[in-house]
């Protein structure tokens, strides 16, 4: 009985580490077969399709101005503002866009790991055209009750653009026999900014519309700013150097706020001028879905 159990013990040994020698040329084959190396880093350029999303900006505008006369005396003055929230058209853009991209296989498994750098150009505005910011307000004459006014403040065009963007994903994926799918989040940093072109103070006096802050101002603010990105994405192996990537990107940047300031001086005729300040701020979101192919050369660094 022992020698029939021992004997037995001994063949299942062996059938067991057959089977076991058999898994791993089986995965040495699969490993050889595969076009895609166990571990790399990889650079890539293309281009990026872009939808970039402007929510609402809102815009306040504020004027300060005093009365002088040809002696410098004070005579009377005032201050008109009020706020607009303008709305934005999206925009469709094909954009430049490069990358660097690294990955490793877990040992024995399918599932990898890594992180993408990826740049892309956008140069995305949205533009409106003739905007009105109503004012209200009072002015104050030297000797008299203060008196009530209205306006606007009128602007040529007002433009929101979205101009550099940066992401740094780290992400998870599964390899197939020529490429791998992934999915990943992490930050970005991108460049924001906005331009007021031709801007110019209007109230009503005496019942007439009249220019009070003389000729057009132009405005501008620029800001970079971190935010969120999420992608999802996979890989086509033409060789084991070359391959294809295609991925969604959806990115948030943090919204800033733009402060405007100036200082005007407006003959109103040979005895009067109108001397004073124009201020302002405004805000507003922008989110920015990329769909984005690129050619990529792999350094394998498994070997």
């Amino acid at each position: 009985m022992l020698t029939r159990g021992l004997f037995a013990a001994i063949v299942a040994s062996m059938i067991a580490t057959q089977v076991f020698a058999a898994d791993l040329l089986s995965v040495a084959k699969q490993e050889s077969a595969s076009t895609v190396p166990r571990s790399a880093i990889s650079f890539g350029v293309g281009g990026n399709l872009n939808y970039s999303v402007y929510d609402y900006q809102y815009i306040y505008a504020v004027g300060n101005g005093t009365y002088f006369d040809q002696r410098g005396n004070s005579l009377a003055t005032g201050y008109a503002q009020g706020p607009l929230k303008l709305g934005m058209s999206s925009q469709v853009r094909v954009a430049p866009t490069a990358q660097v991209k690294y990955f490793r296989y877990i040992d024995g498994s399918n599932i990898l790991f890594g992180a993408n750098y990826s740049y892309s150009y956008l140069q995305s505005k949205s533009t409106a055209k003739n905007i009105l910011i109503p004012q209200w307000g009072e002015s104050y004459l030297r000797d008299g009750a203060p008196l009530q006014s209205v306006g606007n403040a009128y602007a040529h065009t007002y433009q929101s653009s979205l101009t550099h963007q940066m992401q740094l994903t780290p992400f998870v994926g599964y390899g197939l026999s020529n490429g791998f799918l992934y999915i990943g989040a992490g930050p970005s940093l991108s460049q924001v900014q906005t331009n007021i072109f031709q801007l110019i103070g209007f109230a009503k006096v005496s019942d007439q519309t009249t220019n009070q802050s003389g000729g057009p101002q132009n405005f501008s603010g620029s800001h970079w700013v971190f935010g969120g990105a999420v992608t999802a994405g996979g890989t086509y192996f033409l060789n084991h150097d070359w391959y294809l990537d295609f991925n969604y990107t959806y990115s948030q940047p943090r919204t800033p706020t733009n402060n405007y300031w100036s200082t005007f001086v407006n003959p109103v005729d040979s005895r009067i001028f109108l001397a004073g300040t124009l201020t302002g701020s405004s805000y507003g979101a922008v989110t920015s879905h990329s769909f984005v192919a690129t050619l990529n050369y792999a350094l394998d660094l498994s070997k």
